[in-house]
Protein backbone atom coordinates (compact mmCIF):
# COMPACT_ATOMS: atom_id res chain seq x y z
CA UNK A 1 0.00 0.00 0.00
CA UNK A 2 1.31 3.44 -0.90
CA UNK A 3 2.04 6.07 1.75
CA UNK A 4 0.48 8.69 -0.52
CA UNK A 5 -2.79 10.23 0.60
CA UNK A 6 -5.72 9.17 -1.56
CA UNK A 7 -7.67 12.15 -2.87
CA UNK A 8 -11.01 11.17 -4.40
CA UNK A 9 -12.17 12.85 -7.58
CA UNK A 10 -15.13 15.18 -7.29
CA UNK A 11 -18.33 13.15 -7.00
CA UNK A 12 -16.50 9.84 -6.58
CA UNK A 13 -18.12 7.45 -4.09
CA UNK A 14 -16.10 5.79 -1.35
CA UNK A 15 -16.64 3.75 1.79
CA UNK A 16 -15.78 5.52 5.04
CA UNK A 17 -15.55 4.31 8.64
CA UNK A 18 -17.23 6.30 11.42
CA UNK A 19 -14.86 5.63 14.30
CA UNK A 20 -17.46 6.88 16.80
CA UNK A 21 -19.79 4.02 15.80
CA UNK A 22 -17.14 1.32 15.40
CA UNK A 23 -16.62 -0.45 18.71
CA UNK A 24 -13.72 -2.49 17.25
CA UNK A 25 -14.05 -4.99 20.11
CA UNK A 26 -15.11 -7.90 17.92
CA UNK A 27 -14.11 -9.72 14.74
CA UNK A 28 -14.61 -7.29 11.88
CA UNK A 29 -17.02 -9.02 9.51
CA UNK A 30 -16.56 -6.42 6.72
CA UNK A 31 -12.88 -7.43 6.52
CA UNK A 32 -13.99 -11.00 5.84
CA UNK A 33 -16.61 -10.22 3.17
CA UNK A 34 -14.76 -7.67 1.05
CA UNK A 35 -14.24 -9.35 -2.33
CA UNK A 36 -11.00 -7.46 -3.06
CA UNK A 37 -9.59 -7.31 0.50
CA UNK A 38 -9.80 -3.51 0.53
CA UNK A 39 -10.62 -3.42 4.25
CA UNK A 40 -7.89 -4.15 6.78
CA UNK A 41 -7.79 -4.07 10.53
CA UNK A 42 -4.74 -4.23 12.76
CA UNK A 43 -4.99 -5.14 16.42
CA UNK A 44 -7.73 -3.31 18.31
CA UNK A 45 -7.95 -0.42 15.83
CA UNK A 46 -10.94 0.44 13.64
CA UNK A 47 -10.82 -0.95 10.09
CA UNK A 48 -9.17 1.02 7.31
CA UNK A 49 -10.42 1.09 3.72
CA UNK A 50 -7.92 1.08 0.86
CA UNK A 51 -9.77 3.39 -1.52
CA UNK A 52 -7.43 2.60 -4.39
CA UNK A 53 -8.82 -0.94 -4.67
CA UNK A 54 -12.28 -0.65 -3.07
CA UNK A 55 -15.08 -1.40 -5.54
CA UNK A 56 -17.72 0.39 -3.42
CA UNK A 57 -19.85 -2.73 -3.90
CA UNK A 58 -21.52 -2.29 -0.51
CA UNK A 59 -20.94 -5.84 0.77
CA UNK A 60 -19.28 -4.44 3.89
CA UNK A 61 -22.16 -2.05 4.58
CA UNK A 62 -24.62 -4.91 4.79
CA UNK A 63 -22.69 -6.89 7.42
CA UNK A 64 -21.23 -4.27 9.76
CA UNK A 65 -22.98 -4.91 13.10
CA UNK A 66 -22.55 -1.32 14.31
CA UNK A 67 -23.38 0.35 10.95
CA UNK A 68 -20.06 2.20 11.16
CA UNK A 69 -19.48 2.02 7.39
CA UNK A 70 -21.17 4.32 4.92
CA UNK A 71 -20.81 5.68 1.40
CA UNK A 72 -19.69 9.25 0.89
CA UNK A 73 -19.04 11.28 -2.23
CA UNK A 74 -15.66 12.91 -2.59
Amino acid sequence: MSDEVYIPREGEKRIVVDETLCTHDHDCVPVKVCPVEAIRRTGDCPPVVNHRICLVCGACLKVCPTKALSVQRG
